[in-house]
């Protein structure tokens, strides 16, 4: 009988290729041949596209705050994707993730107080927008890799607006975009300035920035992965039109793109970018509705020149009781939403059944960050 030793490389890589990367991380201890196999990039890189493609399992990232431990808490929350489960509940496992690993850098100041996160191949980006002196850690939760950017370059008289992290296919880098606006300016005129920071060189710099962002409605904005551009809604000062703005990841590019008069004159006063079947979509809702929720999507469904786009009504969501807000898709057809009782149910489109997470614990409304999880090998620890 052959063993793992004796099998063809090729057999032996396909059988590992399939394993969830904590395995394999252990796995790197067998022998030099499968540690060098599994740091092999080619082997990193075939490995996320199989659990890019595989939908046999689901994992969500939660950022949350809660109120029993009065900490904030980064969790892994996984689940089946059973099609036959018709109960008004969704089981899942837990796993809390230890902030504490992250490490010291003895030129940053911090505390760790997150507002927000991104996420793209498995790493994490976790930043807080209200605070020049918090850091921007980078992380990838199913190896338990933990990175501290260093210090991004000071820009007095400016504050920080926003962030962004993405992959650039073209260099086969990870990047941190920072947007800042000059806090001495009214409204009307301002001047906005961005860094970059690149994984492969450790560094940031600054780029041009030929668009004007004023101010960014939410914590954070959202990632299309397919397309390597990141989202942000740009909130206009009074009398002028909301932009959104997007930033190519790969050219260094952002564009200015505006939004159409029927999403500006929308009866809402709050709104969620998410990605949709690799389609950038918008939630438009009021907050201030006490019992029940309703709340239109609307979809991207050309934006060729850049600067313009075009959005078809998809449906309206509701009227839901109790639904605070909307948070993410997890699939096709299932969203994550924010009950105001400090739960996290999903509503499925077609059937418009709500279910409960067993997520433990209440959550400070209103910060809860999701995305889906996809779980890599990538390393945060720089190089290509």
């Amino acid at each position: 009988m052959e063993t793992f030793f004796q099998m063809p490389e090729l057999v032996l890589e396909e059988i590992l290729l399939w394993l969830p990367p904590k395995c394999l991380f252990r796995f790197k201890c067998v022998c030099k041949s499968w540690n060098a196999l599994i740091n092999d990039p080619s082997f990193v890189n075939k490995h996320l596209l199989i659990n890019l493609n595989s939908c046999k399992s689901s994992t969500s990232l939660f950022l949350r705050w809660n109120l029993q431990e009065s900490k904030q808490v980064l969790s892994l929350v996984s689940f089946r994707n059973k099609e036959d489960d018709n109960g008004d509940s969704i089981s899942c496992v837990v796993e809390d993730l230890n902030l504490s690993l992250i490490p010291q850098r003895e030129d940053v100041e911090y505390c760790l107080d997150f507002v927000g996160f991104d996420h793209c191949n498995g790493i994490v980006c976790l930043f807080n927008r209200f605070s020049f002196h918090e850091p921007v850690v980078l992380c990838n939760p199913a190896i338990e890799e933990f990175k501290v950017l260093p210090k991004p370059l000071l820009l007095e008289d400016y504050q920080t607006i926003g962030y962004g992290f993405g992959y650039d296919s073209c260099d086969n880098d990870y990047k941190v975009v920072r947007i800042f606006r000059y806090i001495y300016e009214g409204f009307g005129a301002t001047e906005s300035r961005a860094q970059v920071y690149t994984l492969g060189t450790d560094s940031w710099r600054e780029i041009k920035m030929d668009v004007k962002a004023y101010y960014f409605r939410s914590h954070q904005g959202v990632y299309c992965n397919c397309k390597h551009v990141y989202y942000w809604w740009n909130e206009e000062f009074k009398g002028s039109k909301d932009r959104l703005i997007s930033f190519d990841m790969s050219k260094e590019k952002f564009y200015s793109i505006l939004l159409p008069d029927s999403i500006q004159e929308a009866d809402r006063d709050e709104d969620r970018l998410v990605m949709w079947n690799e389609l950038l979509a918008l939630f438009l809702y009021s907050e201030n509705s006490l019992f029940s929720q309703s709340i239109e999507m609307w979809v991207m469904v050309d934006n060729l020149d850049g600067s313009s786009s075009t959005w078809n009504k998809h449906l309206t969501i509701g009227p839901l009781d109790y639904i605070r807000s909307p948070l993410t898709f997890w699939k096709n057809d299932e969203l994550f939403m924010n009950t105001r009782d400090g739960e996290i149910v999903s509503y499925n489109l077609c059937t418009q059944k709500l279910r409960k997470l067993s997520i433990p614990g209440d959550v400070l409304l209103g910060w809860t960050c999701v995305d889906v999880y996809v779980k890599s090998l990538v390393s945060v620890r720089g190089g290509k």
